[in-house]
C-alpha cells in the first residue's frame, strides 16, 4: 500500500507540479520505502526548483545525465506513474501518508534501540539515548546539510532579481508598529528577537501587540497565561477595547461589534497556542515543524522564555543556554523569526538606568547576548506610580520607550509607542 501511496504522490506532483512546494515541507526523499521512488522524487525536487516547472522529458534527462534513469524505472516507468494516478489533488493526503508511515518506522528504530541499549546501559543513557533520537525524528532528522556554493549562489541570485524589481528596507514581517517595522526591518526569517524587560512594564501586552498586527500565520508559547486570555489580549489590541472590558462584558454595540471582527480576523489566520504552561524547547521545535508543514507558519512567538523548561538540567544558566541554542538553531534551520519575552533581573529596577542591557536577562544574559536582536521596554510611568522617581516631561504617561540595544543585522535606535494599559501598544500617531 506504501508504494501504491508514493507512486500516487510522484504522479501528482507531475499533473500537478503547483503542489510541489508543498509537498517539500511534508516528505523528504528518505520518507519513502522504493529507492527508484526516492529517486525519481529528487529528481522532480532538483528540476523544479531550477525550472519552477516540470515534464517527464526534463525529469528524465535530468535522471539520465546523473546516470540514474534506469535506477528510477526508467522513461516508461515515469509515464506510467503519472497515467496510474487518478487523484491528483489528492496529494497532501498521500505526501501525509508517507511522511507519517516514515516517522512509525523511525519509532520503531527507537523502539529497537531502547531493547538494545537496556542490555549494556544505565537507565539514565537509555532514556537520554531515546530522547535524542526522539528529538530528531521531531526535527526532521535527515535532511541533508550540505549545499554547494553554485546552489547559495543560484538561490541568492533568485532573491536579489526580486530585491531589484521590488525595493525595499522592510525584508521580514511587518506587525504595523511603523517605527519598529522600520529600525528592524521587520521580523526576518532565520533571526531571533527578545523583548526585554522588567516586571509590569507591558511584556506580554507588547507581544500580542506584535501578534495583532502579523496577519499571517503563526505558532504562540503562552507559558504566563491560558491561551484564551493571551488571545484576548490580542484581541483587545486589534479592537481598541481593554480586555477588562470585554471581561467584564459591558461593552457598547460598536465594541462589541469590535471584538466579534477581530476574533473571526484571527480565525482565519490558521494559527496556533501551545496549550501547556511549561513547554520543554525541543517540544516547541516540534510543534514549529509540524505546523510549517500543515499550515505554512511564518513565526514562531513565545511567551515568556522565562518559563521554558529543561528536564533534568538545575542550573539557571545552563538552562538558559540550552533554550537560547534551541530555538537559534530553530529559526536557523526552519527560516522563521522566533520572538520571545524575557524578564530583566530584578536589580535593574534599582539603578538609575532602567532600560536593561543584554547581560540584564535572568539566567547570566545568555538569552539576550544570543539573540541577533534585543528590544528594552520601558514604561517610566510606571515607576513614577511607585514613587522610585519624579514625573518627567519627556516621558508622558500613556507611552512606553522600545529601545534597540542590539541588532546584528541592523540599526539600533529608540522609538517611544503610545500605550493603554490593558489594551496594547500603538503608533503614536494612531487615532484610538
Amino acid at each position: 500500500m506504501s508504494q501504491e501511496t508514493e507512486r500516487a504522490l510522484l504522479g501528482a506532483l507531475f499533473q500537478h507540479p503547483q503542489a510541489i512546494d508543498e509537498v517539500a515541507m511534508l516528505v523528504d526523499s528518505g520518507d519513502f520505502t522504493d529507492r527508484k521512488h526516492a529517486i525519481l522524487y529528487q529528481a522532480v525536487l532538483a528540476v523544479y526548483e531550477k525550472a519552477r516547472y516540470i515534464e517527464p522529458r526534463t525529469v528524465a534527462d535530468a535522471l539520465q545525465a546523473q546516470g540514474l534513469l534506469a535506477d528510477a524505472g526508467g522513461e516508461a516507468y515515469i509515464l506510467q506513474v503519472i497515467a496510474t494516478c487518478e487523484f491528483p489533488y489528492s496529494y497532501k493526503e498521500y505526501a501525509e501518508s508517507i511522511a507519517t508511515a516514515a516517522q512509525k518506522r523511525a519509532l520503531a528504530h527507537v523502539g529497537d534501540g531502547i531493547k538494545a541499549d537496556t542490555l549494556k546501559l544505565s537507565p539514565d543513557a537509555v532514556i537520554d539515548n531515546a530522547t535524542a533520537r526522539l528529538d530528531a525524528i521531531r526535527q526532521g532528522g535527515n535532511t541533508s546539510a550540505l549545499v554547494s556554493f553554485r546552489e547559495l549562489a543560484e538561490r541568492n541570485l533568485k532573491v536579489l532579481d526580486q530585491r531589484l524589481e521590488h525595493p525595499t528596507e522592510i525584508i521580514g514581517l511587518t506587525c504595523g508598529l511603523t517605527e519598529i517595522d522600520n529600525i528592524l526591518g521587520g521580523f526576518v526569517d532565520g533571526r531571533t528577537y527578545v523583548l526585554l524587560a522588567n516586571t509590569n512594564m507591558g511584556k506580554s501586552t507588547a507581544a500580542a501587540s506584535i501578534v495583532a498586527g502579523l496577519d499571517c500565520p503563526g505558532l504562540v508559547v503562552t507559558t504566563e497565561s491560558t491561551p484564551e486570555a493571551w488571545i484576548e489580549k490580542v484581541v483587545a489590541t486589534m479592537a481598541h477595547v481593554p480586555t477588562n472590558k470585554i471581561a467584564s462584558g459591558y461593552l457598547t454595540e460598536d465594541e462589541a461589534d469590535r471584538v466579534r471582527y477581530a476574533y473571526s480576523k484571527l480565525a482565519a489566520r490558521n494559527s496556533h497556542c501551545i496549550a501547556d504552561g511549561s513547554p520543554t524547547p525541543q517540544t516547541v521545535v516540534g510543534y514549529l515543524r509540524s505546523g510549517i508543514r500543515m499550515y505554512g507558519y511564518q513565526y514562531l512567538m513565545v511567551d515568556s522564555v522565562n518559563k521554558i523548561i529543561v528536564p533534568k538540567i538545575t542550573e539557571i544558566y545552563m538552562i538558559s543556554k540550552t533554550i537560547a541554542d534551541t530555538f537559534q538553531e530553530a529559526a536557523r534551520l526552519y527560516k522563521v523569526p522566533i520572538i520571545q519575552t524575557c524578564q530583566a533581573k530584578p536589580e535593574v529596577a534599582q539603578r538609575n538606568n532602567k532600560i536593561p542591557q543584554t547581560g540584564d536577562t535572568v539566567g547570566g544574559g545568555v538569552t539576550a547576548q544570543d539573540a541577533n536582536v534585543v528590544i528594552s521596554i520601558l514604561r517610566y510611568q510606571h515607576y513614577v506610580e511607585l514613587g522610585v522617581v519624579a514625573p518627567n516631561p519627556d516621558y508622558p504617561e500613556d507611552t512606553a520607550l522600545f529601545v534597540t540595544i542590539k541588532n546584528r543585522e541592523g540599526r539600533k535606535g529608540v522609538t517611544t509607542l503610545k500605550f493603554i494599559g490593558g489594551q496594547g501598544f500603538y503608533n503614536r500617531d494612531d487615532s484610538i
